[in-house]
């Protein structure tokens, strides 16, 4: 009873550092492209737009993934959340706080279930709570808190399967696994993973797993001839499966695969050029290499959980590799596709460090996760990771005239500019496979009817395409002003024909 009580405080301890490190600076940053999308998928357009009626969110989601590229059970569940809540970005990003908040507790009985011992469950969960990585996600509007909670769900019951459960082990198992494919279509690689260790490791109750398996693909028919519609669509380039048109070299892909285990490990921040300093970086790499030689110990991987684990994590990261080297496609640039793997990571590294024999090495290397979170975090609380919409928007808002017309190079940019905008503008749209042509014809048409030509441009120094506009762009038209916001969004302003006449 004494252990008892002691477990549930270290649980409700950890859970209020988790939810203090989430909740921390929740709104300071501005919504960013893919949140504002999360609502546009709902039909909501504008900062303080209505929410929509509760029958307009199936026709809303048919228009919208058209041109999108998720299934929909999390803007669904997104739009229930607030139409009960209300709209906003503390609203939205509350849901996602809420997900990942519930994981840790099936956290805890996962670790239990695998290791049967409380200590590895209990470490397992703190370093949940702690890790950057998690906070990075689970402070944005998007699906990926929900795709690792019904993950880990889904591994919950298909362990339960193992252990000869009842059949409504498999009816949860049922449940979640649709569910975890109508949210995230990168679900099937934790499917596969699944399928190939119960083919291979185990025995028993074959026809209850795999009967489970056939109703979990039977129930996602039908949204099949949408999957292959949004994959033959023209802004493919824009999907979560991003085209190389230049080819993966195999050793690309092997750097993006372990890149992939360090951000597991020590957060987003640590990746980003420039947003961590070369100590932090070299403390980094000495991490990833400590990770690697606990992974190695005989005593964990040559035990049946440790198999478990470590196909857990690196099958699914399998599969990217191989489409990255297959298909051209940049898959394992996003390790958000593979969260469903970062249990399997987290549950290693507390079994690594509980079982190390060498008692004073488990504090440095418990301190030194710790305190490579930590940096990571403190980046990423201090240093914006994204484009601040809000202050862009402010800038137009406070200079663009009745006269004046907005261009965007692209269509997230205009979508993401109008949302914040307090006014109506006008605006020009640009589709998603618009050439530097097509989009400078737009801005002459543009200059003849308007006082002032305003274009919003991001990230110019990616792309040749977007370098080539740039520099056209001010040679063919009187440039006025040219001002730099939030970073990485260029605002150009330029003198119309209805100026120069007038």
């Amino acid at each position: 009873m004494k252990n008892q009580r002691i477990v549930i405080i270290a649980l409700a301890v950890i859970f209020l550092l988790a939810a203090l490190l989430r909740l921390h600076a929740l709104t300071r940053k501005s919504l960013w492209d893919d949140e504002i999308f999360s609502l546009n998928a709902l039909g909501i357009y504008k900062l303080h737009q209505e929410v929509p009626p509760w029958l307009s969110f199936p026709q809303n989601l048919v228009r919208y993934y058209r041109a999108d590229n998720h299934p929909p059970f999390f803007f669904l569940l997104l739009g229930v959340w607030l139409k009960l809540f209300g709209q906003g970005a503390l609203a939205m990003r509350a849901l996602s706080v809420i997900l990942n908040l519930l994981t840790l507790p099936v956290i805890y009985l996962l670790a239990l279930q695998i290791f049967k011992e409380r200590k590895i469950a209990i470490l397992s969960c703190l370093i949940f709570g702690f890790s950057a990585y998690l906070v990075y996600y689970s402070q944005e509007a998007r699906m990926y808190p929900l795709l690792l909670l019904l993950s880990c769900l889904s591994m919950l019951f298909f362990l339960k399967i193992q252990e000869g459960a009842d059949w409504r082990c498999c009816l949860g198992f049922i449940v979640f696994s649709v569910l975890g494919l109508y949210t995230h279509y990168y679900y099937a690689f934790l499917i596969c993973f699944q399928v190939l260790y119960w083919i291979i490791f185990e025995n028993r109750r074959i026809y209850a797993f795999f009967l489970s398996i056939g109703i979990v693909f039977l129930a996602f028919i039908p949204w099949l001839p949408i999957l292959l519609y949004q994959i033959n669509q023209k802004n493919h380039s824009d999907l979560w499966i991003r085209s190389n048109s230049g080819g993966v070299q195999w050793q690309e892909a092997v750097f993006h695969w372990v890149n992939i285990l360090f951000r597991f490990a020590v957060g987003e921040n640590f990746i980003y050029p420039g947003s961590a300093s070369q100590v932090r970086q070299i403390m980094g790499v000495v991490a990833v290499i400590a990770v690697v030689v606990l992974l190695q110990r005989p005593f964990l991987l040559l035990t049946r959980y440790g198999k478990l684990l470590a196909l857990w994590l690196l099958l699914p990261l399998t599969g990217g590799f191989i489409a990255d080297v297959l298909f051209q496609t940049k898959t394992l640039e996003m390790s958000k596709y593979f969260i469903m793997s970062y249990p399997a990571m987290l549950m290693m590294l507390a079994a690594s460090i509980l079982r190390f024999p060498w008692r004073p090495a488990k504090v440095i290397l418990l301190l030194a996760l710790v305190l490579l979170n930590a940096s990571a975090l403190r980046v990423y609380y201090r240093i914006p990771h994204a484009v601040e919409w809000r202050e862009v928007a402010a800038y137009l808002s406070a200079r663009v005239g009745e006269r004046d017309t907005v261009l965007s190079t692209e269509p997230r940019v205009e979508t993401c500019v109008v949302f914040y905008l307090g006014k109506e503008i006008k605006t020009i749209p640009v589709p998603y496979d618009a050439q530097v042509q097509f989009v400078l014809g737009a801005a002459q048409k543009s200059i003849a009817s308007s006082e002032r030509l305003w274009v919003v441009s991001i990230y110019e120094s990616v792309t040749p395409e977007l370098r080539e506009f740039s520099e056209r762009l001010e040679l063919e038209f009187p440039l006025l002003s040219k001002e730099v916001i939030s970073g990485n969004v260029i605002v150009r302003s330029f003198a119309g024909h209805f100026q120069a006449r007038s």
